[in-house]
């Protein structure tokens, strides 16, 4: 059975300032409610003494994975109107390194800015998508076929489109207006996934990064948005979008691997 651990915002944000001297990591925020210094500093002691007595394989091999993992998985989400909408915030960090995975989800807090805890979830390091899916808000797949986007490369968005046009729409019902109609069309919720590789020989410029965008359309369900050119929105329930972030974990594997040859 996978473990879960349950940290608050200060045990998260005096465990990640304790090894980095830095913030924690985006997608998550968090703040402290202490304004004096001497109490803030006696609370953080408190905090990472607690953790090292009842939780120490946390802080050794969970958080040597999460500071340094070889593939990272980035998650955040927000409603389709209001941005800041707390109970809508997505805040999720899947790390693998080795044969290990494990997944953070950040608590809704008070605020935009506020944390209300964070969830750690074991896994195996080839299941990591998936448990990352698990972490977003149920939806129905859409209800339309492959919907090209508009693109600056006109040329891969015309030969797309009449190909799959060719297949899905009629005259009646042409994939330019389908992909129109979608474009505008309400939000429930919306985001973006980020698939990165943890580390290059090559320093920051040689690391791969891929990314994904998610919708939820008001009355019709989830949309995956892949990167390449021409865009293209496929619907996707939870193993379909499963499916699509282990396709980019994949290439970021052999990147990895092509770096060792």
């Amino acid at each position: 059975m996978n473990r879960t651990w349950n940290l608050t915002e200060l045990e998260m944000f005096t465990l990640w300032e304790w090894a980095t001297s830095d913030f924690v990591p985006w997608p998550f925020f968090c703040r402290t409610r202490t304004l004096d210094a001497d109490e803030l500093d006696r609370q953080k002691a408190d905090a990472l003494a607690g953790l090292r007595r009842n939780e120490p394989e946390f802080v050794s091999f969970v958080l040597e994975t999460l500071l340094d993992p070889d593939i990272k998985v980035i998650v955040h989400g927000h409603d389709g109107v209001d941005d800041m909408r707390v109970d809508a915030l997505v805040r999720v960090m899947g790390c693998r390194r080795g044969d290990r995975g494990y997944v953070v989800r950040q608590k809704p807090g008070d605020t935009y800015w506020d944390s209300g805890g964070y969830v750690v979830t074991e896994c195996d390091a080839v299941s990591l998508a998936e448990y990352v899916v698990r972490e977003l808000p149920e939806n129905a797949p859409g209800r339309e076929a492959d919907l090209v986007l508009e693109t600056g490369d006109k040329a891969a968005q015309l030969d797309y489109s009449y190909a799959i046009s060719s297949v899905h729409d009629s005259f009646d019902d042409p994939a330019p207006l389908r992909a129109k109609q979608f474009e505008s069309a309400p939000l429930l919720r919306a985001g973006e996934v980020e698939v990165i590789q943890g580390r290059s020989r090559f320093g920051p410029r040689g690391v791969t990064r891929h990314k994904l965008s998610w919708r939820d359309v008001v009355d019709d369900g989830r949309y995956v948005i892949a990167e390449e050119v021409p865009r293209v929105a496929t619907a996707a329930d939870a193993k379909r979008f499963t499916e699509l972030i282990n396709q980019r974990i994949a290439e970021v594997v052999r990147a990895i691997k092509d770096e060792r040859v």
